[in-house]
């Protein structure tokens, strides 16, 4: 609220955190030329991955799988340009950012955005990396790759579980954003939620370590 009532808070306009102000959602220059870079790497090297699996893959199923993995990635790149373009509507507007940015819908629809890119992206690369160690590393057991029809079906099995755990941890815990970015940190997260979390991401870090 210090920014909202400059008149009691004097020190409010100069009053920031690391990544925003009361004006600005990314309030440092540098980190807003990083996002806008980081975003046209990511939608560059995710659409240059799909141009190139769709004219050189080697067979449908792994074609359906870094489609999968690409689109899940850029799921990332709505997520910045959302951060991005709110920052340049609302760019120096007063209190908007301290207040009503963090509480709105979008706000909290793109923190649930950039989560769920994560999750489908480690599952997504959790199947590849098992059907590539089948096919190539356990070349006895190469029949039993992914056929294109079990690509897509393991493909919307983790879209659904990377869009379900997220939305299920807002859900559970409707606690107010804390920062800015919109992305879920400390109180707004549940501990059973924070503990999944961990839990699903070492599990995938070791799998995906020991096959590669």
């Amino acid at each position: 609220m210090c920014c909202m009532r400059r008149y009691i808070c004097k020190a409010s306009q100069k009053r920031n955190d690391a990544f925003s102000s009361c004006q600005n959602i990314i309030a440092n220059n540098h980190y807003q030329n990083l996002l806008y870079l980081f975003t046209c790497i990511n939608i560059l090297f995710n659409s240059a991955t799909l141009l190139w699996e769709y004219k050189e893959h080697s067979s449908k199923a792994v074609f359906v799988m870094y489609v999968n993995l690409c689109c899940a990635d850029l799921l990332t790149s709505i997520y910045m340009s959302i951060i991005l373009i709110t920052n340049h509507i609302y760019d120096s507007e007063e209190g908007y950012v301290a207040v009503v940015w963090k509480q709105t819908l979008l706000c909290k629809a793109s923190g649930i955005i950039l989560i769920q890119s994560i999750y489908i992206s480690k599952l997504v690369t959790l199947v590849i990396a098992i059907d590539r160690f089948i096919v190539i590393v356990a070349r006895p057991f190469q029949r039993y790759g992914l056929s294109t029809t079990q690509g897509v079906l393991a493909c919307v099995i983790a879209w659904l579980l990377g869009a379900a755990i997220p939305m299920l941890g807002a859900t559970m815990h409707d606690a107010p954003i804390t920062n800015s970015a919109c992305i879920p940190l400390g109180d707004s997260i549940p501990l059973s939620f924070s503990i999944i979390y961990c839990l699903v991401s070492f599990i995938i870090f070791i799998v995906l370590a020991t096959l590669y």
